[in-house]
């Protein structure tokens, strides 16, 4: 039988290169997306047409309680179960240090950041209770182990990630397994040519993490039936922890 995903951001960056990992190894997609429907509906096809499994698209802001909500009586009218959930979708702040960030924009940065992951796991665990085991992967970030370098809002969002990881790991143990992976700077379309360089300079191994390796991660914590409340990081030696 397929395992079930279902992918937050699952339609650009990294969560696109995830639902491509887990689609081509055998896994039935649910991708969750925002805004832009053109280009959730360009990655449904392409992952279809080469994986052969079935892609799903949901429109949802995961910001939201009752757009959450939404999404999880959808989603339990198309499956019996939930096999894999991973929270990737989140913002990036706009404005930094601390007195410039406004309140609004920092509330925001919490709630998709944060708050998202708790939305989800608390709507879709009925369907996960139904998978044996099953697994929740959350996207977390090198900034929230260092501090980062991009405002105190990124950094306190994505150390919180870890945070809860780690409380849900005890709490939903033993039948569903909770990890997070925090990589260094990612090279998607996000990053411009001179700021890959700058950071690529400041890497250990001289480059910039690619989407596949976020993507192969999550793999690795779906097929590890011993991993369960982990930190997974992916950033060339910026960050060494014991």
């Amino acid at each position: 039988m397929a395992r079930v995903a279902l992918i937050t951001g699952g339609t650009r960056g990294i969560g696109k290169a995830i639902a491509q990992n887990l689609a081509e190894n055998g896994c039935d997609l649910f991708l969750v997306y925002r805004s832009n429907d053109q280009a959730a509906e360009a990655c449904r096809d392409t992952i279809q047409s080469a994986s052969h499994r079935r892609v799903t698209l949901f429109k949802c802001d995961v910001s939201s309680e009752s757009s959450v909500g939404k999404l999880s009586g959808d989603l339990a009218r198309q499956t019996d179960r939930l096999d894999v959930l991973v929270n990737n979708a989140g913002v990036m702040p706009r404005h930094y240090p601390i007195e410039s960030i406004p309140t609004d924009e920092w509330n925001d940065l919490i709630a998709n950041n944060l708050t998202s992951i708790f939305f989800l796991t608390k709507a879709l665990l009925p369907l996960l209770r139904k998978a044996a085991p099953a697994h929740i992967i959350n996207l977390s970030s090198i900034a929230g182990q260092t501090g980062g370098t991009i405002g105190v809002g990124y950094a306190a969002s994505k150390g919180a990630v870890i945070s809860m990881t780690q409380a849900l790991a005890k709490e939903l143990a033993p039948g569903i397994q909770v990890n997070c992976i925090a990589p260094g700077p990612v090279d998607t379309e996000f990053l411009g040519d001179e700021l890959k360089r700058k950071l690529k300079d400041l890497d250990l191994l001289k480059r910039i993490v690619a989407p596949e390796e976020v993507a192969r991660a999550v793999r690795f914590l779906i097929e590890s039936p011993s991993v369960t409340g982990q930190c997974v990081t992916l950033n060339g030696g910026r960050y060494m922890s014991r």
